[in-house]
């Protein structure tokens, strides 16, 4: 589970979306190997589903433990997906929304707090290029407030 910004600060909208991540966690991981390769990182992002989506993507699983494998034994069946052009889809996630971190490419974020009441500075960070977006007929766009 990590954080996205549709609009707002100089992302062009229905183009870019700004991604904060935590640089040792999972996508910082694969976005740093990216790097050293010097190759753009494919990145997909779920949108709604299943309860066990969202509640396997907060879990604190240990490094070796995939989300989607989590998602699965909570649900009682596996996760569902697909590949379409390199990318996963779940298929049961109301949105997918696909698209690559290109490597060196950086803009503005923040000033913003987080869950833990800490306040992000204005700081350069790496975003996501859309390349397509799915939905489930009826989809439904969660919102928090």
């Amino acid at each position: 589970m990590y954080r996205v910004q549709l609009s707002g600060n100089q992302y062009i909208k229905d183009k870019e979306i700004g991604l904060h991540y935590q640089i040792r966690r999972d996508i910082g991981l694969h976005h740093a190997n990216a790097l050293k390769k010097g190759e753009p990182l494919k990145v997909s992002i779920f949108v709604g589903g299943p309860p066990s989506h969202t509640l396997a993507a907060i879990m604190p699983l240990p490094e070796a433990i995939p989300e989607a494998v989590f998602a699965g034994l909570l649900a009682g069946r596996r996760f569902r997906y697909t590949y379409r052009n390199g990318y996963a889809l779940s298929t049961d996630a109301d949105f997918c929304i696909i698209g690559t971190v290109t490597p060196g490419k950086t803009k503005p974020e923040g000033p913003f707090g987080d869950h833990l009441g800490y306040y992000s500075l204005h700081h350069e960070f790496p975003y996501l290029n859309v390349e397509q977006v799915y939905h489930r007929k009826d989809a439904i766009w969660p919102l928090l407030w």
